[in-house]
């Protein structure tokens, strides 16, 4: 069962502020353990030639999957696979303008923090990501669009000395075409 909301508010007419809440969440009836909610609060200004914004989303609990567990003297026996859930919260700026009759640009500025439960801390992350692109409407019905994204990420784990100790780190380029 999904289940949405989502609100969105002029703060007055024809101010071109609009603020907006949403609720995203997921219901599992044979497995609870799936079940997730998401927040997200959005405040936009909006100008006829250009759109600038400011977004958080936070997802209290998010159940990854099982992990197995190397031994580690801390806990050098017992269960060796254990659910990996994390909280996330991610906020953005971003904003899109008008650059000519048929070309429009656009920018995102981001920040995104993942905390896993124990015992898996070292995958807590800290991810900043950027992007950028334009497009170009070609005739009436075809338009083109090109993009540039890149995310860095890195996780806890990534200073540790111990081989028992994952480093999920990562970096992420993409372009859409």
């Amino acid at each position: 069962l999904a289940v949405r909301g989502d609100f969105r508010w002029e703060v007055k007419k024809r101010s071109m502020w609009r603020v907006r809440l949403s609720f995203d969440g997921t219901l599992y009836g044979n497995n609870t353990d799936k079940n997730y909610n998401r927040f997200g609060a959005t405040l936009e200004r909006i100008k006829r030639n250009y759109q600038v914004g400011l977004s958080a989303n936070y997802t209290p609990e998010y159940y990854l999957r099982h992990l197995y567990r190397r031994p580690m003297p801390d806990r050098p026996t017992g269960i060796r696979y254990a659910a990996a859930t994390y909280k996330r919260l991610i906020v953005a700026a971003n904003g899109n303008a008008r650059l000519s009759d048929k070309v429009d640009g656009n920018a995102m500025l981001g920040y995104a923090k993942r905390d896993y439960n124990y015992p898996f801390d070292e995958r807590d992350n800290n991810t900043y990501m950027i992007g950028a692109g334009v497009n170009v409407e070609m005739t009436e019905r075809f338009e083109a669009s090109f993009n540039l994204t890149m995310d860095l990420s890195r996780a806890a784990g990534a200073d540790s000395t111990n081989p028992a100790v994952d480093d999920v780190s990562n970096n992420r380029f993409g372009i859409d075409i």
